[in-house]
Order: C-alpha cells, then sequence, then structure tokens
C-alpha cells in the first residue's frame, strides 16, 4: 500500500475488490460517455488470463472507503502489454492520473525487460483530461476503437443466404469454436493467437457463458462462420463474430448477427452492442452498420515506446 496524499492509499486491487471495481468502472463509463460496456464477468475474465496477476497488474486508489481511481496493466503478446486507467470525475485534477500512468508504464517495464516493446492505452474518446495526459507523456494515436449498439425490436426476419444453415453449438464444441475464432480473427489488427486452453478459460467458462448464445453458420455440413454471444440483463453482447475467407461478403456475417438478435429478444434484451476496430480491414463497420448498430463510444488507442533494457 502507498499514501500518495492525506487520506488517499494506492493499493493492489483483490478478487474481493472485483464487485466495487465493477461498479466504478461503470459509474465512470456512465458519467463520462453516458455508456457502459463494462460488467464484473469482464472483469473476472482477466483474473482467468494466463500470465495476469491482479495484485501485480492492477491498483486502485481509494479515499477513505471510496475508490477515487483504478488501473490495469496486462502481457497482450510479444512486446506488447495492454492498459487502462481512469479516474473518479469529481477528482481530477489531483495527479491521479499520473499515478495510474507511472504504474502502467512501471509494469509494462517490467514485463517488457529487456527487448522493450509498447505500452498501449485505451481512453474514451469522452475522457479529455486523460487523452491530454496521455499526450503529455508521448503517447501516440495508433487507433480507435468502437463500441456499437442497437435496440432489438421484436419480430425482425433472419435471412439467411441460399444454402447455408445456422444452429446452435453445442458445450462440447470447444475446440471447434475456438479454430474458428482463431482462423477468422488471424488477421485482424492486433490479434494474439490463444490457446485452446487460454480460450476455454477466458471465453467458454465466464460466469455468463451459455451455449445456447453460440452459433455456427454452414454450409454443405462445413462450418463456415461463429458467432459467441452473452446476455447481462437487457443488454445483450456479440463477444466474437467471424466468417472464414471465401465465404465473406455473402450476408453469412448479417445472418449470424440477426439470428443472435432473435434470440436475444427472445430472452428480453432490448439492446445489443459489441466492439469493433474502427479501421477493421473486413468491412465490419460496414456489416454492423448494415443491420442497424451504431457507435454509441468511441476508444482512443494510444502506444508508447518501451526502451530495452
Amino acid at each position: 500500500m502507498t499514501i500518495i496524499d492525506t487520506g488517499l492509499r494506492v493499493r493492489p486491487t483483490t478478487e474481493e475488490d472485483f464487485s466495487r471495481v465493477a461498479r466504478f468502472i461503470h459509474f465512470y463509463d456512465t458519467t463520462v460517455g453516458e455508456f457502459s460496456d463494462f460488467t464484473e464477468e469482464d472483469l473476472r475474465e482477466f483474473s482467468r488470463m494466463k500470465r495476469f496477476e491482479f495484485t501485480t497488474g492492477s491498483w486502485l486508489v481509494e479515499n477513505g472507503h471510496e475508490i477515487v481511481a483504478f488501473g490495469m496493466a496486462w502481457p497482450h503478446g510479444p512486446g506488447l502489454v495492454c492498459s487502462f486507467g481512469i479516474v473518479h470525475p469529481d477528482h481530477t485534477g489531483h495527479g491521479l492520473g499520473t499515478v495510474c500512468c507511472d504504474r502502467a508504464e512501471r509494469r509494462a517495464g517490467e514485463l517488457l525487460t529487456p527487448a522493450g516493446g509498447v505500452l498501449r492505452s485505451f481512453v474514451d474518446l469522452n475522457d479529455r483530461a486523460g487523452r491530454a495526459l496521455l499526450g503529455m507523456r508521448g503517447y501516440a494515436v495508433v487507433r480507435r476503437q468502437y463500441t456499437m449498439v442497437r435496440g432489438l425490436p421484436a419480430n425482425e426476419p433472419v435471412a439467411v443466404p441460399d444454402g447455408v444453415s445456422i444452429r446452435a453449438a453445442r458445450r462440447d464444441e470447444g475446440r471447434l469454436l475456438h479454430t474458428l475464432v482463431e482462423e477468422t480473427f488471424a488477421k485482424h489488427w492486433a490479434h494474439v493467437p490463444r490457446t485452446y486452453e487460454e480460450f476455454n478459460a477466458t471465453t467458454l467458462h465466464r460466469g455468463d457463458t451459455d451455449p445456447g448464445l453460440w452459433f455456427i453458420a454452414e454450409a454443405d455440413g462445413e462450418p463456415v462462420g461463429i458467432l459467441i454471444a452473452t446476455l447481462d440483463g437487457s443488454q445483450g453482447w456479440v463477444a466474437d463474430l467471424g466468417v472464414r475467407d471465401g465465404w465473406r461478403r455473402r450476408g453469412i456475417g448479417a445472418a449470424l448477427l440477426m439470428r443472435a438478435f432473435a434470440e436475444f429478444t427472445e430472452r428480453g434484451a432490448t439492446e445489443v452492442g459489441l466492439g469493433v476496430d474502427a479501421s477493421n480491414a473486413t468491412g465490419a463497420v460496414r456489416l454492423y452498420e448494415s443491420v442497424g448498430m451504431s457507435a454509441r463510444k468511441v476508444y482512443e488507442v494510444h502506444d508508447l515506446a518501451i526502451p530495452a533494457r
């Protein structure tokens, strides 16, 4: 634990803090940008990631019993560490953002020693103070990511291309799901391959997982597309959507989405969201716009070079 000011302390996050931290992130999101795309289960997924420990890779700043800042830094792949840090909107201007940056950069240095690499930080486009701080520290904007959302009206038709069928996956088809996700995401920007064991721990065994929300598109018995979704109350979420090379631009991605939307609606959801790289080379943003989705939240992606040691 570190004391940074009268009444303020910095300490590692523990599993007992997850619910409080998730509520803090939701508060920050809805205050800064009026929409949150983060759940407690997302936080718990980090705890199941290989090579990541909350005690060394995350921190929270408390004012008494109130969380006023939170941050994380985690290894994402060879030569790359990702991070984010957020400050309570009523506690800006007191150096808490600097605390988060210092800790993220220190952790990145530890993880990237000796060869060096890149620290990548994500910040809400509406968080002007956070973006300005990263700029002053030498980070460069390299990308934007969208959280795209739409409502879920009832009785929408699900059009499936000729020769294609969509079915729910079975729980014992985890390895097929992993193969489809890895193949269809292989060329995506910043994609880092996961072993089946990592995929199984972080995706198939989330607390909100439900095989009834896993869909496979098939053509002549061959799997050609995949969609994995979750549901949190009235909010549906598409975690993964991919179509194999050679089968793209045939309407399969849209059909998978509409099939998932219909399932969400049947379960009482009123809204669905997903995350996407704004510069996605496969035309994903256009696909999502074609089914009525639009950007509700925008993240700027900032990179900082971490020198070799």
